[in-house]
């Protein structure tokens, strides 16, 4: 987050309250890297009235002359290394900052968050603008305000600016997983490296091909879906590779684009299209260094990594198709109410009236009985109401 804001520009910024869900050394080494300026008027040094870490009670910016108060407060989280200001009108969310406006006339205007939606409200004698916009910056309200230095009047014109979609769309697409990353590949990767925390696998590698869906997802996901995305019943296998090797199944991974051995990865990154690869900043091709990598045996047989000097170090009985679903339903859980509960096991709730349509009832049958052949055990009623 902080490494986005230096890019943005941002020039000032508050607390929010999962700041503090960090430990203060956390929070310090976050604070430290920000080039913009943290103003807190409520959190303090425990046992001393001093602003936390490099952050500074208030800003008063002048343009032409006119004098404009920054200010910023954050809801008291009852951590042991910050003093919050006890003041009762720092607890509700909504109603602090309609308390504020009605309570401070000086105030012209109030950025609020936390309630995740956004909303404008106008409160107080001054009809003071409480803007907030959505939550995982999907929106961000633009506010342009304008003083007339005569009549010493202030307007604020707000307009609430749409970033990206929350309904993000996990691109499947042949062309596209077999050329590039994207959001539905990265996901794979995550759920490689989830499946393998006990081996500290850092590198993940599917291959682009290994993806057959060959279109978007949108919308709710079910494992029809998934099984749908990945059909094969390619087992992960967790490996120790020199540096060398990883370097070079890369490279050929890379130069392989437009087929079904493109690698997708993570853990990993290239700044010259594949010629030299890093980890933490450090080209693996020249460490002398053992990655510990996780991929498929598919992979594992038809690339570099069936190299002799390749050691695995866990050949598991779990399917690609199984890692991902298990990371999905850990990631976003089923959903509880149950108009957006899915037929049997991995049906997509296609309803006409009140009878569900033959096509899933084939399906179902069918899909079962794939589960059963990949050792896929049948969840029931799992629906997952968010895109990855």
């Amino acid at each position: 987050m902080i490494s986005t804001i230096n890019t943005l520009g941002l020039d000032y910024m508050t607390f929010g309250n999962h700041e503090f869900d960090l430990t203060e050394e956390e929070l310090f080494t976050r604070i430290n890297e920000s080039v913009f300026t943290w103003i807190s008027s409520n959190v303090f040094r425990v046992h001393k009235f001093l602003p936390f870490g490099s952050s500074i009670s208030h800003k008063i910016v002048t343009i032409d002359g006119v004098r404009i108060l920054l200010i910023g407060l954050t809801i008291n989280e009852h951590v042991n290394y910050v003093r919050f200001a006890d003041q009762p009108l720092l607890s509700n969310y909504l109603q602090t900052d309609i308390h504020i406006a009605t309570s401070v006339p000086q105030i012209d205007l109030i950025l609020g968050e936390h309630e995740h939606g956004n909303s404008y409200n106008l409160r107080g004698t001054k009809f003071v603008p409480i803007v907030k916009a959505d939550s995982n910056a999907f929106t961000v309200y633009i506010h342009r305000c304008t003083f007339n230095l005569n009549t010493k009047q202030l307007r604020i014109y707000s307009t609430l600016t749409k970033i990206s979609s929350q309904d993000v769309q996990l691109d499947g697409r042949y062309q596209s997983v077999t050329t590039s990353n994207t959001f539905l590949t990265e996901g794979i990767c995550q759920s490689f490296i989830k499946a393998t925390e006990s081996f500290v696998t850092t590198v993940d590698l599917p291959n682009g091909g290994t993806i057959r869906i060959d279109d978007f997802i949108i919308g709710t996901i079910t494992q029809y879906d998934i099984l749908r995305t990945l059909p094969f019943p390619n087992t992960v296998v967790t490996f120790a590779v020199p540096g060398q090797v990883l370097a070079e199944v890369l490279t050929d991974g890379m130069s392989a684009k437009d087929t079904g051995l493109f690698i997708d990865y993570t853990g990993v990154q290239t700044s010259d299209h594949g010629s030299t690869w890093l980890i933490n900043g450090v080209n693996i091709n020249t460490t002398g260094l053992i990655y510990r990598v996780i991929t498929t045996d598919y992979l594992k047989n038809n690339t570099k990594l069936n190299s002799t000097i390749v050691t695995i170090l866990k050949q598991t009985d779990q399917t690609q198709t199984k890692v991902f679903i298990d990371y999905m339903q850990i990631k976003y859980p089923y959903a509880k109410n149950k108009s957006e509960r899915c037929v049997g096991s991995v049906l997509s709730c296609r309803k006409i009236g009140a009878v569900y349509t033959i096509i899933d009832t084939i399906l179902e049958s069918l899909l079962i009985r794939f589960c059963k052949d990949m050792n896929l055990m049948p969840f029931r009623n799992l629906c997952l109401s968010h895109p990855y």
